[in-house]
């Protein structure tokens, strides 16, 4: 029998059974202040989970187990604003498909990023992408992991048009040139739908110094070495002369899976983190900086949680999007609605928790899934000559932290930061107080700074490596009132509080032909 709660907060207003479907209406507040039986409804990722049985119980008292089969789940953000669906521009808009030709994934790595090279839509006045949406090749949804489609300015496009290329990790064979041009238009992970930007906002295609190339970029995944997997998976572009007000670009913050980013086996957290100097923003944000409308968060395997966290004069001042439960599966980008603003000499830190209490080896970052990154990429306007901002921990700080006897001699041996240090640190016994002298040097140990323009080399620099400019105290995460389980009796709220679920629990109709 499922535990009844001893309060009950959950305000059925209508029900009904239509073809097939069982759907239910109610309300709750956000914050029902019932700490031992409710999760308070945030930003953060939140679980929906449902169960039913064919036959409909006789009494309150006379509930049965559904069935291993009968329940499923679907992790969900409550509060994402919701886009503007019904603009007439989307009506009137040209539409553009792009995608991977018919993708031979190999059986013998689990992990594979392919590149296919295409013509932007052929407009030759300015236009703006204003909605996109993954287009998933059914029997592949298990194996796409993430797709960037990064636009390029190449004098001579013509010779790369249709062609494929491994791009990234073991076998790449993309011409560097295009490596170093292409910068991101859109981006799409495992579990993400379909991306409108905001009324005001649209990214600019079409005009001269507007990329002349697309470049699809999937990471794939095949975990059981399957043979026979073909793919042709993207992406559809929405785009409208009618121009909007502001020219979207993209930013990427934190550590894009670097050698230095280590987690130890065995923890129920571990945190790192990766900042975007002050310095950084100062030399290329506007006086009135920059506006984030959206984001999105990214780890792999054993990330919990994902912050974004502002930082001005030193002090923080708020977040620019963060996910406290973490889902891998559940890659959304999430718009802000008021949107961020973040101001030159600002510091942008992206700080990342992971759990490994499954794992029995080290985690580093790295390009396949069972490596790690901590990531923040920002959608914002207007465009600045800036694609990356991050930064790296020491590896020679880390090795210190943890006793190493020789950490120089060590790293002349091998590239810095990557063979070398995996080796060493691999190795290490873990104790408690080895995992409190690493976590340590994630705030405290040099840093390696980097932030640059693809587009312009010398637009910005980062400062030289050394410690954090200031100490990165995070705001502690605040924590719900409660009150005491007394009876059902319902307590007062203030307003603002309450949250209609009625949109909600139209994912009840997705079980269809039952009843819940």
């Amino acid at each position: 029998m499922p535990i009844v709660d001893p309060r009950q907060d959950w305000f059925l207003l209508s029900g009904r059974e239509e073809a097939g479907f069982t759907v239910l209406k109610f309300y709750r507040y956000l914050n029902t202040k019932d700490c031992d039986h409710d999760r308070v409804i945030t930003e953060d990722t939140l679980k929906l989970i449902w169960a039913f049985k064919a036959q409909d119980p006789s009494s309150h008292d006379d509930i049965d187990y559904h069935g291993a089969n009968n329940r499923g789940g679907k992790s969900i953000n409550l509060l994402e604003p919701a886009p503007n669906r019904d603009s007439p521009e989307l009506a009137r808009a040209l539409t553009a498909t792009v995608t991977q030709v018919r993708t031979a994934l190999p059986s013998t790595q689990q992990t594979t990023y392919f590149c296919h090279v295409f013509r932007p839509p052929n407009v030759t006045t300015k236009h703006h992408i204003i909605k996109y949406a993954p287009v998933i090749q059914k029997e592949n949804i298990g194996n796409v992991h993430h797709m960037i489609l990064h636009g390029c300015l190449h004098p001579d496009p013509e010779q790369f048009i249709g062609q494929t290329y491994r791009c990234q990790g073991q076998g790449s064979a993309m011409p560097i040139d295009l490596m170093r041009c292409r910068f991101p238009v859109a981006l799409w992970a495992v579990g993400g739908g379909d991306f409108y930007f905001p009324d005001e906002v649209g990214f600019p295609i079409g005009r001269p110094g507007d990329p002349n190339l697309f470049i699809m970029e999937t990471h794939y995944d095949n975990p059981e070495l399957k043979s026979g997997i073909v793919d042709s998976s993207g992406l559809t572009l929405w785009y409208t002369p009618e121009l909007r007000r502001h020219d979207a670009a993209v930013l990427m913050t934190g550590d894009d899976g670097s050698p230095q980013l280590a987690v130890p086996p065995g923890l129920s957290e571990f945190s790192v983190n990766s900042m975007c100097h002050p310095s950084c923003t100062a030399q290329v944000f506007p006086p009135e900086g920059i506006t984030v409308f959206a984001n999105v968060l990214h780890t792999h395997l054993v990330g919990r949680k994902v912050q974004v966290r502002q930082f001005r004069d030193g002090k923080e001042i708020g977040d620019i999007g963060q996910d406290n439960q973490y889902d891998f599966n559940y890659q959304q980008i999430r718009s802000f609605n008021p949107p961020k603003i973040v101001k030159p000499g600002d510091s942008i830190v992206v700080h990342c928790s992971y759990e490994t209490r499954s794992r029995n080896e080290m985690t580093f970052g790295g390009l396949e899934t069972k490596d790690e990154m901590c990531l923040g990429w920002m959608l914002y306007y207007p465009k600045v000559e800036m694609d990356l901002c991050a930064s790296y921990v020491s590896a020679y700080d880390q090795l210190k932290a943890l006793n190493h006897p020789d950490p120089d001699r060590l790293l002349q041996n091998g590239f810095v930061p990557g063979r070398a240090f995996k080796s060493a640190v691999r190795n290490v016994t873990w104790t408690p107080s080895l995992v409190a002298s690493l976590q340590k040097a994630q705030t405290e140990s040099k840093v390696q700074y980097s932030c640059y323009s693809i587009r312009n080399a010398s637009a910005v620099e980062g400062p030289p490596m050394a410690p954090y400019p200031f100490s990165l105290k995070f705001a502690a995460d605040p924590q719900p009132d409660c009150f005491p389980v007394l009876s059902s009796a319902i307590v007062p709220f203030s307003r603002p509080a309450l949250f209609w679920m009625s949109a909600l629990l139209s994912l009840v109709a997705l079980i269809a032909g039952r009843r819940v």
